[in-house]
Order: C-alpha cells, then structure tokens, then sequence
C-alpha cells in the first residue's frame, strides 16, 4: 500500500468461484468492506498496468501471486476459473488500517490461465 499523510491506497481483489470468493487485499491482516473480509497478502499480490483506451473500460489487466505453497497452488488449479467474475478496488484506508472509501477499478472476467496473456477481461 502506498502512504499519503495519515492515509493510505490499496487494492482489494476479489475472485468469484464456484466454491466460493477470494478476497485478497494488498496490505496485512484482513479488512472488510461491503460484507466481504479481504485477507492480506501483502507484496505477494500485484496487479499489473492496465492499458486505456479511448472508450469507458480498461480492456483488461493481470492480478499476480507470488510465493504460494505448493499445495495451495495444486487446489487452486482444480478450480474453474474461466468466465468467473473479477473485482478489483482502489482502496482509501485510514490510519488505522481501516477503509474509508474504495471505487471499482476493474470488473470484468477472468479468461486464461497465468502464463497466457491477458487473464481477465471486461
């Protein structure tokens, strides 16, 4: 998360799958927002530069993470995740760590696996 006074930016990143949400923020420990509890993963989730374009939407960006326990990354790869629903926030959080406002910066779907280029898609 990037500082700013007392305040600071974050991203929340939340995946829809058909056994259920993850919710990951860029910072540690969890917060909630709209009665979803985004779990920290600190420098281990990046989202990469979305490209603009001349209409309303961003055509589509790369979400990232790193360091995962073998395992942990076996279970997720028997997930369906193509066509499932990616929700990525610009979070203002206060100084105690709490979110004050976030917008939407990405809603699209998810449509390749990591290594094919892009993941997700408005």
């Amino acid at each position: 998360m990037d500082a700013s006074g007392d305040r600071m930016l974050g991203l929340l990143v939340r995946c829809r799958f058909d056994t259920g949400d993850l919710a990951m923020f860029t910072g540690h420990g969890t917060v909630e927002w709209e009665g979803v509890t985004y779990l920290g993963a600190g420098q281990m989730l990046s989202v990469g530069e979305a490209q603009a374009t001349s209409g309303d939407g961003i055509p589509g960006l790369s979400i990232t993470l790193s360091g995962l326990d073998p395992e942990v990354v076996a279970l997720a790869e028997l997930e369906e995740f193509q066509r499932r629903r990616v929700t990525v926030f610009l979070a203002l959080f206060d100084e105690t760590g709490q979110i004050e406002t976030a917008d939407v910066l990405f809603d699209g779907r998810h449509l390749t696996r990591p290594g094919r280029s892009p993941p997700c898609r408005n």
